[in-house]
């Protein structure tokens, strides 16, 4: 005989939600870990007067012009000047039940654990206080909107109205991505790498074992959650 139920389900959803503790500060402009990337050269020979913005990021005038790094027409191209303002940020989550077992009333049946899906997006703009991430290059935040939602049932507590984000931008083709944990202090999550340097993805897949009370056989295999969790520089 098999029946069906919707068991509590606690896994960690790879997404960082706002009003957390945080930090407080604002951050501008590169750190220790950014990489440094030449936009020009000085002209004539040894001694030669610099003509153009020899660091974008070093906070100095090399070139005597009244602009300094992203402030010259020198550094527009380079790419520590052409940090994204909005990310678009989509989640999707796929919870793939299984059979377990329960004993009801001195009696064995097999029960099947719910399938859900769950899909939000949303398009995350940079903030400059409140929950600022104090060692990121720049901090994110936006109200995520559900297209589709099937696993709050199977949670004990609801999914996060918005989503909050920290980047270390290292070069064009990776940066660290940060957020902030159940007590809110910020913490580095993990190294994004991207062919583009334009979409930055984490893939994940992850067995579900719990035990419902609805049938004391103790932690069973309740599924595995498989998610997507995609970034797109605006």
């Amino acid at each position: 005989m098999t029946h069906t139920c919707t068991p509590c389900l606690f896994f960690t959803l790879l997404w960082a939600c706002g009003g957390g503790g945080g930090g407080s500060g604002t951050t501008t402009g590169g750190n220790d870990d950014t990489a440094t990337l030449d936009s020009g050269s000085t002209t004539g020979g040894d001694g030669g007067a610099v003509t153009v913005e020899l660091d974008c990021s070093d906070g100095t005038d090399d070139d005597g012009d009244g602009q300094a790094d992203c402030d010259d027409s020198d550094c527009s191209e380079d790419y520590w000047c052409n940090l994204p303002d909005q990310i678009n940020f989509r989640s999707q989550f796929h919870f793939t039940g299984n059979t377990i077992q329960c004993d009801l009333f001195g009696i064995g049946i097999d029960v099947d654990v719910d399938n859900c899906d769950t899909v939000a997006s949303t398009s995350l703009t940079q903030i400059r206080q409140g929950s600022v991430c104090p060692d990121c290059d720049r901090t994110y935040q936006g109200d995520l909107t559900y297209t589709q939602d099937t696993c709050s049932a199977l949670l004990d507590a609801p999914f996060p109205a918005d989503a909050l984000y920290g980047f270390v931008f290292l070069d064009e083709f990776n940066r660290d991505l940060w957020a902030q944990d159940e007590t809110g202090t910020w913490v580095q999550f993990k190294r994004l790498t991207s062919a583009n340097g334009h979409q930055w993805e984490i893939v994940g897949s992850e067995e579900i074992w719990g035990d419902p009370t609805d049938c004391n056989n103790g932690k069973q295999n309740l599924g595995t959650l498989d998610l997507l969790l995609t970034w797109t520089d605006q």
